[in-house]
């Protein structure tokens, strides 16, 4: 009875708490159904089933409805002494029949029914009546109340209007949260400043990156690093894990590509001691866009200048003599979607090899690094530059032969080897290539470069541009062969020993020559008149060679561009012909360190662009023909190797026992 009692209070306790606050609301929608609903009278399980089916099917979700008095109970006159509710659908008490003053009896427990066909009960003992609770409420007359359907009707009304302000109001609330999100990138986006990155293809609207919240590890994930970058976060002292520190904390709503962008930059920034650069203006500053990062363009033309492209990619990275330290990391191919020149030229405290990861650049056009102290091999990774088109390779460091792979860069038109410490010959499949116009090496001590000259000349017959200087140890042969370079515009020979060699006639065969410049090889014999026939010839330098004989009229007959003349250091005889003065074009003249002689030529008079004459320590003497004092801005005449006059505008010069004066040098 114990246990029963508790039960009782307990489904008693959870039914009041869920109904009392709509029982008086539902009172008279209550009465009004208890007056209508007399047709209805069906047993008790059928409506508990009826009305669970369409109360949980509305709801479509598990739940458990509250305790309901689903029993009808039945009444014979006088008072009604057990009130709705006060028993539970189930258990000892369900289904029970009352009448006044007799106890409630579950059916299996009834005694038979009176001769009159009445129910009869038994007395409820104290025991007993302490369970019943209700009011007494108005009497009805045999009449079976359903108790369950009004009630639960009422329940299921009730939680269908409570689910219905439940979904509004998570409705409002979503509807709230994304209207507050729309206005706050709204804001966000007029707060921005857009930085103009003027470009010769057009102006980048750049937007100004903001502040800066750390990311969760995800956002390591979101970057896609490779492997090698993976690894050296590992390092809390690497230039990558700095570039990462710096990174988380910058705006990580930026998209990725330029998240990436800038962590690449940074761990360049880090890798090569960026603290002490000649210019790290902008760097690593959050609020400047990376294409604003200060570089160092020297020597090159505005088009190949540009930092990034339209839409604000980096395109160029030129630290030119920025005293970069350290080494090149190898993320520095993170920028391969976008990077096409990389110039790291004069910087002397660059170290380390160059990496294998530069392979991944397949977008790179322009890759110079002389003059730096990068060491190792040249790596063959090179090989798979498939968009290289000009290449200046230089250190003394870098030791090995050159990779065969080099061969692979069909789209190359420009290679330079410069100051290195390659040995052995170049690969002969480079000489092949036939997009390479341009080749050069300079003090590659260890390379064969007779064998190099030698292929040159035989087979690149579509070369534009040979330069190579060297050792005056190292032997060259200057022979006939160098007249199939007939589309050759620009030849510089120096600093070889080919004092077995002369300017072979054949040189007349390069028509297409607008420079020409063989210094420092001990070359000798005399001047082929053939050289007469060059008439696209801007520039001709013959100077510290054991060149002999005269210049004769037929050398400069068809020279009327010529802009540069040197024939310096060489036992050149003879006047000045009197035919220099068909150079029209020429502005700097040396003739200094020869043994020509006689007096300087009126018809230099007619040089009107010319600014700079030089013929110290010559057998010249006389005096400098009027009027070439207002023309000439310096001057280095001599008539002695011990003697030297410079008329100068604003000293006044002293001539020392000179055979060559003039201006405002005083007769000797």
């Amino acid at each position: 009875m114990e246990a029963l009692l508790e039960k009782q209070q307990q489904l008693q306790h959870t039914y009041i708490q869920r109904q009392s606050r709509v029982l008086e609301e539902e009172s008279k929608s209550y009465e009004d159904t208890l007056a209508s609903d007399n047709s209805h009278k069906v047993h008790c399980a059928t409506h508990q089933q009826t009305a669970e089916t369409s109360f949980f099917e509305s709801l479509n979700q598990n739940f458990e409805p509250p305790s309901l008095p689903l029993a009808l109970q039945r009444f014979h006159g006088g008072r009604r002494n057990i009130a709705p509710g006060a028993y539970a659908a189930e258990g000892p008490l369900a289904d029970t029949y009352v009448t006044p003053g007799i106890s409630p009896r579950h059916p299996a427990t009834q005694s038979p029914s009176s001769d009159d066909g009445s129910e009869q009960g038994v007395e409820l003992t104290s025991e007993d009546s302490n369970l019943i609770q209700a009011e007494p409420v108005e009497e009805l007359e045999n009449e079976r109340i359903p108790t369950a359907q009004p009630i639960f009707k009422n329940a299921k009304w009730w939680w269908k209007r409570k689910l219905f302000w439940s979904l509004s109001a998570e409705a409002l609330v979503a509807i709230l949260i994304v209207l507050a999100i729309t206005i706050g990138v709204a804001v966000k986006s007029n707060r921005h400043n857009q930085i103009g990155h003027k470009q010769q293809q057009g102006a980048i609207q750049i937007p100004e990156s903001t502040g800066a919240t750390s990311p969760p590890r995800s956002f390591l994930d979101s970057l896609n690093l490779p492997d090698y970058t993976l690894e050296a976060l590992d390092d809390p002292n690497s230039p990558q894990s700095k570039a990462y520190e710096w990174l988380v904390g910058d705006n990580t709503s930026l998209p990725n590509w330029r998240l990436v962008q800038r962590f690449a930059l940074a761990t360049f920034f880090y890798s090569t001691r960026g603290d002490y650069w000649v210019n790290n203006h902008g760097w690593l500053d959050w609020q400047t866009h990376e294409c604003d990062w200060e570089q160092n363009f020297v020597l090159l033309e505005a088009s190949a200048r540009r930092r990034c492209d339209i839409s604000g990619q980096i395109i160029s990275l030129s630290m030119v003599a920025s005293n970069l330290a350290g080494t090149l990391p190898q993320d520095i191919s993170l920028l391969s979607p976008s990077l096409q020149l990389l110039d790291l030229s004069s910087n002397m405290a660059l170290t380390g090899q160059i990496p294998s990861q530069i392979g991944l650049l397949t977008r790179l056009t322009t890759l110079y690094t002389p003059v730096t102290s990068l060491s190792g091999t040249l790596p063959t990774e090179l090989g798979l530059l498939q968009s290289l088109i000009d290449a200046t390779l230089g250190s003394n460091k870098i030791s090995g032969s050159a990779p065969s792979e080099l061969s692979l860069l069909s789209k190359l038109t420009s290679i330079h080897f410069a100051s290195m410490g390659l040995t052995g010959s170049l690969p002969p499949e480079l000489f092949q290539l036939t997009n390479l116009a341009y080749f050069g090496m300079d003090y590659c001590h260890g390379i064969d470069s007779k064998s190099v000259f030698l292929a040159v000349t035989s087979q690149m017959n579509w070369l534009r541009s040979l330069i190579m200087i060297g050792s005056e140890g190292a032997g060259i042969s200057l022979s006939s062969e160098i007249g199939q370079l007939t589309e050759l515009e620009n030849f510089i020979m120096e600093g070889w020993n080919m004092s077995n060699s002369s300017i072979p006639s054949e040189i007349g065969k390069l028509s297409k020559l607008t420079s020409l410049t063989i210094e420092q090889t001990s070359l000798a014999g005399s001047l082929p008149s053939e050289l007469s026939l060059l008439s696209d010839l801007q520039w001709l330098d013959l100077s510290s060679n054991r060149l002999t004989g005269i210049m004769t009229l037929e050398l400069f007959h068809n020279l009327g561009g010529l802009k540069k003349l040197v024939m310096s250091g060489n036992l050149f005889s003879g006047s000045i012909v009197t035919e220099i003065g068909f150079l029209s074009d020429l502005k700097d003249l040396r003739l200094q360190d020869t043994r020509l002689s006689g007096t300087l030529p009126t018809e230099l008079l007619t040089l009107s662009k010319l600014t700079k004459l030089t013929v110290a320590n010559s057998s010249l003497s006389g005096s400098i023909p009027d009027g070439l004092c207002h023309i000439l801005y310096h001057y280095e005449l001599a008539c002695h190797s011990s003697s030297v006059c410079y008329p100068k505008k604003t000293n006044t010069s002293v001539c020392q026992g000179t055979a060559l004066c003039g201006c405002s040098c005083r007769p000797c």
